[in-house]
């Protein structure tokens, strides 16, 4: 409600505004929500059979480095790797192995590229797909980061003086944040869902070329029994000789 009265208050004086200004303050607005996509990136990769992948990230101390991954596909029903995280002065991490998914979380002591590296190397035929998504947080208040370059209030006029934008910056603030994880979840969501229906179509698929052995194999054994009845009573069959000299 209170944020409701915010914007009511401005809607009552917003007309009041040159057009200068309303153009800076949504402009202001829009730059707020992009920033907050802006230290997060997500890649689909496959790693061969025997091959290690490595990917360099650029993290400051004081960042906190968050990492999730999937392995939503793999060949032989098999979905699990390797995967490391070494700082920029080769310490280990994080190690993990023969894993299907992971999620990693941490606040970094240095400034410098690190390592995050999916390894297939113990896979001699299957290649895994790899969905992971890389996010870098600031310790310090976003708030801060994104709002503090602008001072609103100097840009009105006298009499919107009065009205809270520090309020309308911390809900909108919160919006982002709510928006960020929003898309986060689904990316998850998406993977989970792309890897379930690997499985599905790696199973339907061992199914149908087992179902396709055992048909033939049935052809094979029903085509032979009605050849060796039919070779009961057909005297000239070569089959029929064996049968009475007893060798059969």
């Amino acid at each position: 409600r209170s944020l409701v009265n915010h914007f009511r208050k401005c809607s009552m004086k917003i007309f009041n505004l040159n057009s200068g200004r309303m153009i800076s303050l949504l402009l202001i607005l829009s730059f707020s929500f992009v920033i907050g996509q802006e230290k997060e990136r997500e890649l689909t990769i496959s790693v061969q059979p025997g091959a290690k992948e490595c990917f360099y990230i650029e993290v400051h101390s004081g960042q906190t480095l968050d990492i999730d991954y999937q392995v939503i596909d793999g060949g032989q029903g098999e979905l699990d790797l390797d995967f490391q995280l070494i700082s920029p002065s080769r310490r280990l991490i994080v190690s993990e192995t023969r894993k299907s998914d992971g999620t990693h979380r941490q606040t970094m002591d240095e400034t410098g590229d690190y390592e995050a590296c999916f390894d297939n190397s113990f896979s001699i035929y299957s290649a895994k797909s790899v969905f992971f998504e890389i996010l870098i947080e600031n310790d310090q208040d976003e708030s801060k980061e994104i709002w503090g370059e602008f001072d609103i209030p100097d840009m009105l006029p006298e009499e919107m003086q009065d009205i809270a934008f520090k309020g309308i910056q911390d809900y909108l603030t919160k919006v982002r944040d709510n928006l960020v994880r929003t898309e986060r979840f689904q990316n998850d969501l998406r993977a989970l869902e792309a890897r379930d229906r690997n499985v599905a179509e790696a199973s339907f698929a061992r199914v149908n070329w087992w179902s396709s052995v055992f048909i033939l194999a049935v052809i094979c054994s029903s085509t032979l029994q009605v050849f060796l009845v039919r070779s009961f009573f057909d005297e000239q069959s070569r089959i029929h000789g064996l049968w009475k000299r007893g060798h059969l």
